[in-house]
């Protein structure tokens, strides 16, 4: 292996620099990243077809051995460390790829793939960004001169296999028609006796769980849209050309008794004229779904079913728009794709009906319901019933303004190209109208020919930026030429129904399928996407056990806030593993304006204790040049958490609010923090004991932190402390008068917490968990540790000890009150009984005052000694853990919603 030729060293590097690249793009968030590995993927193939021949005897020009040996010394420079450092060491010194040589042999040597794999992505380092840049342009200059040299076989791009083409689906567009026209007449019908403005919202489905002979439409209606009262409604549809044969009862998927089954009983049904006498008598089930059926142009009413889970009546919806503006996390590459998958689905079934009209399907009119828990991933249309839309007839005289001619023969297909490039790019049209130069103030007000220029400005400005396939369909989308033949010929309406999928649907779907076929079957779609939470950045929730959906029939209002805390546990993922190898959920693409939590510890134990009750860690982000600080990224339940620990042995109020300025520097869209750690416990008329959680609350004029050494001395040496410090936010505030509610009611159990996480991280359990309730004294304030600090007591004076009633447990107790902070360490129990009796403080701690009036945040402090001279580090790690597990339980009653108001419930500004 020593003596591998410059080519040989080449394609072996490059095919392994291929596998770890394709590895890693799939499950990468950094869209920059995942480009350079596509790269580095796609040039690999190239060059390794280039190179093969070239390695086998055959003559090369003489410059290319110069291109060889700079492409070879720039992949050696991604090696953090090297895979094998024994086996470089016996290389000779004048080898100057060592590490790729030990690269190759350690790849041929290694017998298991996983591990194989896994630690070559641990020696290679892909963070940098100008190292990435220059590596492209090497490797797509390698490419062009080699390309130029072997003209005679031209050398293609590996492609990933496209789907299995099955049979394609058919389009509903029929039956979608026909609903659309039995609702607008019953609508009509409604209006002649009452003033509605009926409105409905269509489901975006891909219809590929249908029966051979109908279709059926989820549906929400309303009759007024200012009460933001919304109807579920389940339509089924015969294809017209069968329902003269079948005139059998429509059947609906609802739960039957066993003597319903046996009875095999024909449901009667009955015509509806108007909408509003159906939803007249619903109003008092709340809880049923209105079920309709559509033959021969006519409305039926079947009979009504439960909802099994209802949507919340009381939030408004949430509207695409509003997503890309407001909660840009939620857009994660896989919601991007699935729900591209999706709009697509909508123009193929919906083409040319009244549902998608010009003026509605745009990102303002795609909406989506809220259950009590959950957003799922269920795209709804808005079409309002009021009047009907017509084509607008075509004209063959000579008054025709040619400019009035549509430049584009599908209105639709421009808006879906238009919604895909939002989508993907996530920003607001009028955001991408700006950077090319076409403002405009009112969407609705723009005329056609206008949106499709904007719609190619638009594409021509960003498409470098869209994968292959997502670029394929959108270029489809925009081709003013694709409804007619290469003769000129318009295509008739089922053939362009095939282009529309061959060419939009499918290049879609294979992008899903790329990135996410091994959680995703696009024949499941419709299922899988609905058990997308939109609120928690697409990730699927976890299936309802058959006892607790059986429950829900008897309650179906708490269905969907059943599972959030039972299933909490096996939502998390493992974040790194025995070798500490860094992983990252493929759900989640978080950038520095999505984290809104920081988290600050002033030691290494107790940062440890926050990572370990992490729900994922993620990819480290650039910081700002003058933050010194170091990071650790991830999420605790809804929230993106930033995590920084103080500069190792310098402590202090001062080193803390450094810190905390830094974080902001670099994260400025943070809305509040946590100061989570540990301190001193002053006991007192609260029974405060070893491993119990102090939280920092408001008291008087003191807003939950007082800082005891400041201030100016008066007669007789007392300290007059002056100025007061902020309290914290009132976001965190709420959170805590809900969380002792909770607590009041079932009781405060930390432990479930920490058993967690001493499960993911059972070596931890030796320094973190319980040192046991004999090694939790409290001595006489004025009993002095006569041996060493922080030596054990073994030689203390036991009669000076304070008798305490047992506890029956172990779980710690929370305790809510003043927090006195200092630069200086307390231990002294004559001073820590004076201070107590001053200010009625329950815990010493050294860093909360540096940072509460730069950093608007909560204190919370396990404790791990009595501020005497009794103290120990015993018992540090297990309160760093209860700590932790109390601002995690903090957070989890903490909604998104509320963080982002943060700003205006008295956050800081970024």
């Amino acid at each position: 292996m020593a003596g591998l030729g410059q080519v040989d060293l080449l394609l072996s590097s490059l095919t392994i620099f291929r596998q770890v690249a394709d590895d890693l793009q799939d499950a990468e968030k950094d869209s920059d990243l995942g480009k350079f590995f596509g790269h580095i993927n796609a040039y690999g193939v190239i060059l390794i077809d280039c190179l093969s021949p070239l390695g086998h005897g055959r003559s090369r020009p003489s410059d290319l051995d110069s291109l060889f040996h700079l492409l070879l010394k720039k992949l050696t420079t991604f090696f953090r460390h090297s895979v094998l450092p024994e086996y470089e060491s016996e290389l000779p010194s004048s080898n100057p790829f060592r590490r790729l040589a030990t690269l190759v042999y350690y790849w041929s040597a290694a017998a298991d793939n996983g591990k194989k794999l896994a630690w070559t992505q641990q020696c290679l380092d892909f963070s940098c960004h100008e190292r990435r840049a220059e590596m492209v342009l090497i490797l797509r200059g390698c490419v062009a001169t080699l390309q130029t040299l072997q003209c005679d076989e031209p050398v293609a791009v590996e492609r990933r296999a496209r789907l299995k083409k099955g049979k394609k689906p058919l389009s509903v567009y029929t039956c979608a028609n026909t609903v659309f026209e039995a609702l607008f007449a019953s609508s009509t019908a409604c209006s002649a006796v009452h003033n509605h403005d009926c409105a409905a919202r269509l489901r975006l489905s891909t219809h590929q769980k249908q029966v051979d002979d109908q279709r059926e439409f989820e549906v929400f209606l309303t009759l007024n849209l200012t009460c933001h009262i919304w109807q579920e409604t389940r339509i089924q549809a015969m294809i017209s050309d069968l329902q003269s044969a079948k005139k059998a009862t429509v059947k609906f998927a609802v739960r039957e008794t066993n003597s319903e089954k046996s009875q095999h009983r024909r449901r009667r049904r009955l015509a509806v004229v108007r909408l509003c006498d159906q939803f007249e008598k619903l109003k008092s089930k709340p809880m049923m779904r209105l079920n309709l059926a559509v033959e021969d142009g006519k409305l039926w009413k079947d009979q009504s079913s439960r909802i099994e889970r209802p949507i919340s009546q009381s939030d408004p919806q949430i509207s695409l728009a509003d997503i890309i503006k407001e909660r840009p996390a939620s857009m994660t590459e896989k919601v991007k794709r699935v729900l591209s998958v999706l709009l697509a689905y909508s123009v193929l079934h919906l083409h040319a009906t009244p549902w998608l009209r010009p003026s509605s399907f745009n990102a303002d009119n795609i909406l989506f319901f809220g259950t009590s828990a959950t957003i799922p991933l269920k795209p709804y249309i808005h079409s309002a019933l009021s009047e009907k839309y017509m084509q607008a007839p075509s004209s063959e005289t000579d008054e025709l303004d040619p400019d009035d001619l549509p430049s584009h023969p599908y209105l639709d297909l421009v808006m879906l190209a238009i919604l895909l490039m939002e989508l993907y790019l996530i920003q607001s049209v009028h955001s991408l109208a700006e950077q090319v130069g076409m403002e405009f103030e009112d969407w609705e007000a723009v005329d056609d020919n206008t949106r499709y220029s904007i719609a190619i400005a638009v594409y021509e400005r960003f498409k470098a930026d869209f994968p292959d396939n997502y670029r394929q369909a959108v270029d489809r989308c925009l081709d003013p030429d694709i409804g007619f033949d290469e003769t000129d010929e318009e295509l008739s309406s089922d053939d362009l129904k095939m282009l529309i999928y061959d060419e939009i649907v499918q290049p879609l779907e294979d992008e899903l399928d790329q990135g996410f076929g091994n959680t995703i079957q696009i024949d499941k779609l419709d299922e899988v996407a609905q058990t997308m939470d939109l609120s928690r950045w697409g990730q699927m929730r976890q299936p309802i056990p058959n006892s607790i959906k059986s429950a829900e029939l008897s309650t179906p209002v708490q269905s969907e806030s059943i599972p959030q805390d039972s299933l909490a546990i096996s939502r998390t993922s493992t974040f790194w593993s025995s070798s500490e190898r860094l992983t990252s959920n493929i759900d989640t693409c978080p950038r520095h304006q999505d984290y809104t939590v920081g988290w600050i510890c002033a030691l290494p134990e107790e940062l440890a204790a926050a990572q370990a009750l992490l729900d994922d860690l993620h990819s480290p982000l650039p910081q700002d040049p003058s933050d010194l600080n170091n990071y650790t990224l991830g999420r605790m339940g809804a929230h993106n958490v930033v995590m920084a620990c103080l500069p190792s042995g310098v402590m202090g109020t001062v080193s803390a609010a450094r810190v905390a300025n830094n974080m902001r520097s670099t994260f400025r869209w943070l809305r509040f923090g946590l100061m989570v750690g540990i301190g001193g416990g002053v006991p007192g008329e609260k029974d405060i004991r070893l491993g119990d959680v102090v939280v920092g609350e408001p008291n008087g004029p003191y807003g939950g932190v007082i800082q005891y050494d400041f201030g100016k001395t008066i007669k007789n040496g007392e300290v007059l402390r002056t100025g007061s410090l902020n309290r914290p936010p009132d976001v965190l505030l709420t959170a805590m008068s809900r969380l002792k509610a909770d607590h009041y009611r079932n009781g405060a159990d930390l432990t479930r917490h920490l058993s967690g996480m001493f499960d993911r991280y059972p070596h931890l359990s030796s320094k973190f968990s319980h040192p046991g309730s004999e090694h939790d004294v409290l001595y006489k304030s004025d009993y002095d540790h006569g041996a060493k600090p922080g030596s054990s007591c073994q030689s203390c004076d036991s009669t000076n000890l304070i008798d305490r009633k047992p506890r029956s447990s172990h779980s710690p107790y929370i305790h809510y009150g003043l927090i006195a902070s200092g630069n200086q360490v307390m231990r002294d129990g004559r001073t820590r009984e004076k201070l107590r009796n001053d200010l009625n403080v329950l815990c010493f701690e050294m860093e909360a005052a540096g940072i509460v009036d730069v950093f608007p945040c909560l204190v919370i402090r396990g404790i791990c000694d009595y501020s005497d001279s009794h103290k120990t580090k015993l018992w540090q790690g297990y309160a760093a853990t209860t700590a932790a597990a109390y601002a995690k339980e903090l957070l989890s009653v903490i909604s998104g919603s509320q963080i982002d108001n943060a700003e205006r419930l008295g956050s800081f500004q970024p």
